[in-house]
């Protein structure tokens, strides 16, 4: 009986001694991930639309974008990240999404990717949009297949000449109500639920979530949608204007304050 206790002592002290060295581990690897929307840097590259047909009926048009990602070491020991997914929320349904990893030139990164303690690394995760064949039919004489030209341009164009995005966004009217400067803006405006969600009720665009797993199994995760940091589309508008209200085909919305940074959502 004594010998007995002793086993189970000793295995006990070892089972221990692992998880202990186990959530050691855990805490140790340390990733933090800033992960930015699309139109972020839709400026800096050029893009083409890939088309899926049925014989005259198109199928498909997928636009290719980047989304840039930067994956900073905050802990203590070297971080190796051997795979990872990325899954998008377009009008209220999930999906996941064939994406690659790109460097700078659009060149494919290679997993794994080690990352040693407070260095950081730069990629952009090539996201595929999915554009509506109507949107696709406004532009297939100025951009059609076998055009290249960047997600600005192509914005820019259906902004003059549709009053659209390349989601296919009505935009809204933001009228100026009290203060100064120009009396209105034309943007396109989302809602959130308390999660972060992105809510079917507004304006949609991909929100894209993407996970990263280390060889220990640890998983980092961020979330993102293709206007975020773009300050000019969340009521975050000149800082002379004190209200203004939206409305979209001269329907009112309602009247807004101005949030005049991430942190002011004060009424």
């Amino acid at each position: 009986m004594v010998a007995v206790n002793v086993i189970a002592l000793i295995v006990n002290i070892y089972l221990a001694r692992l998880n202990y060295r186990l959530a050691e581990k855990a805490e140790a690897e340390r990733v933090a991930i800033v992960f930015s929307g699309g139109y972020v840097c839709e400026n800096s590259y050029q893009t083409e639309f890939a088309v899926s047909r049925a014989g005259d009926q198109i199928e498909k048009v997928i636009l290719p974008t980047r989304w840039p990602v930067t994956l900073t070491n905050t802990g203590q020991t070297v971080v190796s990240l051997i795979s990872y997914s990325a899954s998008a929320l377009l009008r209220g349904k999930n999906r996941n999404i064939e994406t690659a990893l790109l460097d700078g030139d659009g060149k494919p990164i290679h997993l794994p990717i080690v990352i040693r303690p407070g260095e950081a690394v730069r990629t952009f995760l090539g996201v595929p949009v999915r554009i509506r064949p109507d949107i696709y039919k406004n532009v297939n004489e100025s951009h059609g297949v076998g055009t290249r030209f960047t997600p600005r341009q192509l914005q820019r164009y259906l902004l003059r000449n549709y009053s659209s995005d390349i989601y296919g966004n009505r935009l809204y009217t933001i009228r100026k109500t009290a203060g100064n400067g120009p009396d209105e803006l034309l943007a396109p405006i989302f809602e959130f639920d308390a999660a972060g969600t992105m809510t079917a009720r507004l304006n949609q665009a991909d929100q894209v979530t993407v996970e990263f797993r280390s060889a220990s199994g640890t998983v980092f995760s961020a979330r993102t949608f293709y206007y975020e940091q773009d300050v000019s589309l969340f009521l975050r508008l000149p800082q002379d204007w004190e209200h203004a209200e939206i409305s979209i085909r001269s329907e009112p919305l309602g009247r807004f304050p101005i949030i005049r940074d991430a942190n002011d959502v004060s009424q």
